[in-house]
C-alpha cells in the first residue's frame, strides 16, 4: 500500500510558520505528529490492547451499511439540531453558528489551531486561524483595558499626535 509522508510545510507551504512554531511550543509531540509527519510514540498505552481486541472482529475490514447503521451526513445533523432547537422554542441559531461559537470559545480558552480543527471538524487551518486571531484581539483588548484601569490615574491625560496634551475624560450632563 503506498503511503505519503511529508511535513505540513512540504504539503502546504501557505501554512504560516508561526502557526507551526506555536504548536511545537505548546505540545511538541502533538505538533510533530500534526505538522512534522512523525508518528506518535507517546500514546501507545492510551487504550489497552485487550480493549481493542475485544472490539475487533478478526478479518473484518468494513461493515456494510444497513438500515440501522447508516453513515451520518452533515445535512442530517443540521436537520436534527434545527428540529431540537425548534422544539425547544429556541430561535436564531444554526449548526454553523453553534460551530462558530464553539471555535471562538476554544480559541479564547487558548486551544491550538490543530485542537480547534480537531474539535470543530475544520479541514484547513484558515477558519481556525480566523477564530484564533479574533480571540487574540479580545485578549489584547482585555489586557490593555486592565493596564489602563490599574494605572494611577487612568486616562486623565494623553498626548495627541502633534504633542498637545488633552483630557480624555469628559463629564456627563
Amino acid at each position: 500500500m503506498p503511503v505519503w509522508k511529508a511535513s505540513t510545510r512540504v504539503m502546504n507551504p501557505s501554512i504560516p510558520e508561526s502557526v507551526i512554531a506555536e504548536a511545537y511550543e505548546r505540545d511538541p509531540a502533538s505538533a510533530a505528529a500534526e505538522f512534522g509527519a512523525d508518528f506518535r510514540t507517546d500514546v501507545g498505552s492510551f487504550i489497552d490492547v485487550e480493549v481493542i481486541d475485544a472490539c475487533t472482529i478478526s478479518g473484518r475490514y468494513e461493515l456494510p451499511p444497513d438500515s440501522f447503521y447508516q453513515p451520518t451526513k452533515s445535512a442530517s445533523i443540521s436537520t436534527l439540531v434545527r428540529r431540537v432547537l425548534h422544539d425547544a422554542g429556541i430561535r436564531g441559531y444554526s449548526v454553523h453558528g453553534l460551530r462558530k461559537n464553539a471555535a471562538q470559545a476554544l480559541a479564547e480558552a487558548g486551544c491550538s489551531i490543530s485542537e480547534i480543527m480537531a474539535i470543530t471538524g475544520h479541514r484547513s487551518p484558515g477558519m481556525a486561524l480566523h477564530y484564533a486571531k479574533h480571540a487574540e484581539k479580545k485578549r489584547l483588548a482585555r489586557s490593555g483595558m486592565k493596564r489602563w484601569e490599574d494605572s494611577e490615574e487612568p486616562g486623565t491625560e494623553a498626548a495627541s499626535p502633534n504633542g498637545e496634551v488633552s483630557n480624555l475624560r469628559t463629564k456627563r450632563g
